[in-house]
């Protein structure tokens, strides 16, 4: 067995990895965006590589998946939404359901850095109270 990396898996990553090779242009550019946003968030830690790369191809999968409707709307008010079969049944079109998917997994792979709703009302509960609201300080001095 090879050695590839030294240190803990908690270890803040400062410089991204290279996206794999088998990505897309699409999902290279969403690992290249996202990556950097949470390094410079100094929340990006080397066991979230792996989380990276599916939200990097959830979130060009939703692109697709936006543009292929909206395309399809251009051409049917509706159409990107259902799909009409021959016998006159109608379903959800497989662009909506790549879209509900892929939201879905990006939101469950942003909760691996703190970053879906329900993380953040936990962080809001865990503001020291003594710390204050500043917002509502700035706002009390402002309006006397």
């Amino acid at each position: 067995m090879e050695i590839i990396g030294k240190g803990s898996g908690s270890d803040l990553i400062t410089t991204l990895p290279k996206p794999p090779g088998f990505f897309d242009a699409a999902s290279k550019r969403y690992y290249k965006e996202i990556g950097r946003v949470l390094i410079t968030a100094k929340v990006l830690k080397r066991i979230h590589i792996k989380s990276l790369e599916m939200l990097a191809t959830n979130c060009a999968q939703w692109e697709w998946s936006v543009k292929a409707i909206s395309e399809k709307n251009k051409q049917l008010p509706g159409r990107g939404f259902m799909q009409l079969y021959s016998t006159g049944a109608t379903n959800l079109s497989t662009e909506l359901i790549i879209k509900r998917d892929a939201e879905k997994a990006m939101r469950d792979n942003l909760a691996a850095f703190g970053m879906d709703p329900q993380s953040e009302k936990k962080l809001a509960k865990d503001i020291d109270p003594a710390q204050g609201d500043l917002f509502a300080g700035f706002m009390a001095k402002k309006n006397g």
